[in-house]
């Protein structure tokens, strides 16, 4: 029970639904926590960081991911070990971002970034190269930005992976945009959008469906396709 509330966590975190993803993830931890199953726990915990972060709280979201780190390097071993770490690692960079931190989310994102390309996980490969983007994106390092995000761009399109090509396209658009090359710009621009409404196609609940269409994450998109199309 604690693992399928966890994933429906992650599920409605995929969709921008971070207040409903903030209530399961907190059954799940509670769950994992009472029938002492630190596996269901810890990955409820490090979903609930991502959740604070998107929820308006990056100083609580950089609490719980740190005190689960050194919780994770206590317990973990094996499989768990590797993977949580690259989560964590994942997360922590983008709350470091969000307050503000670009040098801290790097050393992050080097770290993860290592772990990743040594267990051939093909997804944070491309998530670490989005972020390393984001990062030169943030200091105007328009080229570098490009470099990163599109190869961030190609894996997450080879590994048929909608959140993270949207998510990059929109991002690998405005480092696009930095260096005048508006036409690229508007392209890259349009197949995020064009891969947001393949999502919300597939999106079996209207609620949610209208939910993911108000993210604010969303909404820029759209937004920044229109000053695109006018440039």
């Amino acid at each position: 029970m604690g693992r399928l509330t966890n994933t429906l966590g992650w599920l409605h975190q995929e969709l921008g639904d971070f207040e409903r993803s903030v209530e399961l993830n907190r059954e799940s931890a509670d769950l994992g926590a009472r029938h002492k199953n630190s596996n269901v726990e810890v990955s409820a915990l490090i979903n609930l960081g991502l959740d604070y972060l998107h929820l308006g709280e990056p100083e609580r979201a950089l609490s719980l991911l740190e005190e689960t780190l050194v919780r994770m390097e206590k317990i973990a071993f094996g499989a768990h070990r590797w993977r949580w770490s690259i989560h964590l690692a994942a997360y922590l960079a983008e709350t470091l971002l969000a307050t503000g931190e670009p040098e801290k989310a790097l050393v992050q994102v080097e770290k993860g970034f290592a772990q990743a390309c040594s267990t051939g996980s093909m997804k944070y490969i491309a998530k670490f190269h989005a972020l390393r983007g984001e990062i030169a994106l943030g200091a105007r390092q328009w080229s570098q930005a490009e470099t990163d995000l599109g190869e961030a761009l190609r894996r997450a399109q080879q590994t048929g992976y909608p959140t993270l090509t949207w998510q990059v396209a929109h991002l690998l658009s405005r480092a696009r945009a930095g260096q005048h090359k508006m036409e690229d710009a508007f392209t890259t621009a349009g197949l995020a959008i064009d891969t947001i409404e393949v999502v919300v196609a597939r999106i079996p609940d209207s609620a949610l469906q209208h939910t993911f269409l108000a993210w604010p994450r969303i909404q820029s998109v759209r937004e920044e396709l229109d000053r695109f199309r006018r440039a």
